[in-house]
């Protein structure tokens, strides 16, 4: 086949309507087989300068986002000049032009005339009530942290990171908070950060979720788990406590996953006994409780709150804190310990070991990076852990030799499968305290 053969096709197939209506798993495939060709023609130079100025692209999407240049142009009709973008954002004309400039050169507005742009579904994905504007706001942020690194670790000789307190963050923004403590102080990078939680762009609609890989009906229910006397006559016992567990989305996705109808009150907000016999339907659901800090619980959207079973307690709880619902069935950590490094990990895992009863079970729902050729999505994410936390993506081997040196021997490791792993699922990790596993 001759290059203008070659050039034909290409074009005839970008043009190629069907490509509209595929399926999620053929158009991973088509991205995979598009960036073998994309690699193959690309030179040196070409792959340098793609990187490189990739965080421009960041940033000034991020600009276009902060200026509110999506909704402007959504409110406009979907067309507008850069005068009309300028009056409606408050901008100056000068500096839209330089933006909208921009974005049509990646292809997120269509400049069609002079000083003219109209939309795109593309530039549709962000106004100010999609989701990506969210993930723009939070990892452009990243980028700032991300720009220090050389000078971090030519001031600490090249040492990876181990304290959530002074790593790569602190040293950039000159502060001694965490992450989190630093988004407490910030409502727009709060409520951008609580957005992209609520989301899992990493998982494919394809991947089974942590409950359709560990038989939890048979582990955790009454019926069928086996425990002591006095804890089956216990009818306040917790049946799964989901620990920094943001705005809900698992336990709701549980919820509908064991056909739980959503509530016609509000849920309570736990108190010293939140499973009070006055509860509806408390004898024959399970017992599911939300934590996670009093500024999250509190962001919960309405529409959400409203959609929860009657069986689920807000329960404002710092992890670093002593757990106040002890004996539950199982304690639920859904990418929590991957914000932490270490050190702070094991504070976490203490809080729960001294909180479990014998049968107890602690559940660990976390990525794990490959022993070898780690995808592109695994070790970006590290890098974010790095910069943000001071904490990282941990192999199998080094899940396992944490949660043994908190105190738990693990028991089973579920969805290990090599097709789950690619479809950028999770592994659950089933422990138990030291020497209560059967």
């Amino acid at each position: 086949m001759s290059h203008s053969d070659l050039l034909h096709l290409i074009n005839s197939l970008a043009n190629y309507p069907a490509l509209e209506t595929v399926d999620e798993p053929t158009r991973k495939q088509l991205l995979e087989s598009i960036e073998k060709l994309h690699r193959k023609v690309e030179t040196p130079i070409d792959f340098t300068i793609r990187t490189v100025f990739g965080s421009h692209q960041a940033m000034v999407l991020r600009l276009a986002v902060d200026l509110g240049l999506f909704d402007a142009i959504a409110q406009q009709g979907g067309t507008a000049t850069t005068a009309q973008l300028a009056k409606s954002t408050g901008g100056d004309e000068l500096l839209v032009s330089r933006i909208m400039r921009f974005l049509a050169a990646i292809n997120i507005f269509e400049e069609f005339a002079l000083s003219t742009y109209r939309t795109t579904p593309l530039a549709a994905a962000y106004t100010s009530q999609s989701p990506l504007s969210a993930i723009v706001i939070h990892a452009t942020h990243t980028l700032v942290t991300m720009s220090q690194l050389p000078a971090y670790f030519a001031e600490t000789a090249w040492k990876s990171p181990d304290d959530a307190t002074n790593g790569p963050f602190q040293h950039t923004h000159r502060t001694t908070q965490t992450f989190f403590e630093h988004l407490g102080t910030n409502p727009h990078l709060q409520q951008a950060f609580n957005a992209v939680m609520s989301l899992d762009f990493r998982r494919s609609s394809s991947t089974k979720q942590w409950f359709e890989l560990y038989p939890i009906e048979s582990k955790l229910f009454p019926a069928t788990t086996t425990t002591s006397s006095s804890e089956e006559e216990d009818p306040n016992r917790a049946t799964l406590v989901d620990v920094g567990g943001s705005q809900g989305r698992d336990l709701l996705a549980l919820c509908q996953h064991l056909s739980i109808q959503q509530q016609q009150q509000p849920p309570p907000l736990a108190t010293s006994n939140p499973f009070s016999p006055d509860h509806p339907s408390r004898r024959t659901q399970p017992k599911l409780i939300l934590q996670d800090l009093p500024a999250v619980i509190s962001s919960i959207p309405a529409s959400v709150f409203t959609t929860f079973p009657g069986c689920i307690t807000l329960q404002p709880h710092n992890f670093f804190d002593e757990q106040p619902t002890r004996h539950a069935r199982a304690y639920f950590l859904r990418t929590v310990l991957h914000d932490w490094p270490d050190r702070q990990a094991l504070q976490i895992l203490g809080r729960l070991r001294d909180a479990m009863a014998e049968d107890s079970v602690l559940l660990v729902n976390e990525g794990v990076v490959p022993e070898t050729r780690a995808g592109l999505m695994a070790v970006q994410t590290d890098f974010i852990m790095l910069c943000n936390y001071g904490a990282l993506e941990r192999t199998r081997a080094q899940w396992v030799d944490l949660l043994e040196r908190g105190g738990f021997e693990v028991c089973g490791v579920y969805g290990e499968e090599e097709l789950q792993r690619q479809q950028g699922g999770h592994v659950l990790f089933e422990a138990r305290v030291r020497r209560a596993c059967s």
